[in-house]
């Protein structure tokens, strides 16, 4: 698949999010969207990332150091909640 082609498969996704938006929302989103060009413009020519649109996460563990902090990080409750 071409690089246009990707763009405009992610575009349209996020587009199909944004139908359900209030148009005070979708207001507010022009108005930030209108910001951002103003501060950063872009090449006409640069190619659509993924990445550069949403991030991604970025972290100089190994993958082994990320999970035993997810499980270190974990708690359980000793007595689960009663709503009688």
């Amino acid at each position: 698949m071409e690089a246009a082609e990707d763009k405009d498969k992610y575009l349209d996704k996020f587009l199909n999010i944004l139908y359900d938006f209030d148009d005070r929302a979708k207001k507010y989103i022009i108005k930030r969207l209108q910001v951002s060009l103003k501060k950063s413009p872009k090449k006409e020519d640069e190619s659509f990332d993924i990445d550069t649109v949403f991030g991604k996460w970025e972290d100089s563990r190994s993958s082994e150091e990320i999970i035993k902090d997810i499980y270190d990080s974990r708690v359980s409750k000793p007595d689960p909640i009663s709503f009688d």
